[in-house]
């Protein structure tokens, strides 16, 4: 029997992006890419996708973000959302739909997995930066809700997690 829950850490730097890295580091971001094409999203139920960047905790209700942030407008992304599995987590976690746009480390996970199926994105609080809405430890609380929730609204299912990661924020 397969484990129910597998998982990826994906670095989510926006510069991994060519539209927005260009050639600086390009054998970097191959070898990376490269790992991130074997990364097999068929076999799950659901593909959740955690980024820490988030204004605050909660689940975002579709899938539409950009890299405009980081001086890269044309790496815009349309992915479909589970909606079903969404709404399962967000009741689960006691944590609201977002109708914000994605934030730029879902962006680039979805960007960097190619993920073309329905999934479902999670944020947890900014911690680090001009944009953090929460102290490191507020966000490892929130973060220990979802993982209950995830086990809670998945229950009986294939989860496939992929985190976006980085420096502090990635605990």
């Amino acid at each position: 029997m397969a484990e129910p829950f597998a998982g990826a850490i994906v670095p989510h730097a926006p510069v991994l992006l060519p539209e927005i890295g260009g050639s600086a580091g390009a054998s970097s971001r191959d070898r990376i890419l490269r790992g991130c094409d074997k990364v097999d999203t068929s076999g799950a139920d659901v593909v959740l996708v955690v980024s820490p960047h988030g204004r605050d905790a909660g689940v975002y209700a579709r899938g539409s973000g950009s890299e405009a942030s980081f001086g890269g407008p044309e790496a815009r992304l349309e992915s479909p959302t589970d909606s079903a599995a969404a709404e399962s987590l967000a009741r689960a976690w006691k944590a609201p739909l977002l109708e914000d746009e994605l934030d730029h480390g879902a962006v680039g996970c979805l960007h960097l997995l190619d993920v073309r199926r329905p999934s479902v994105v999670a944020a947890l609080p900014e911690t680090t930066g001009p944009g953090a809405t929460a102290d490191a430890c507020a966000a490892m609380v929130e973060g220990r809700k979802l993982a209950g929730a995830v086990k809670r609204a998945f229950a009986g299912s294939s989860v496939l997690v992929v985190a976006s990661a980085h420096t502090s924020a990635a605990l």
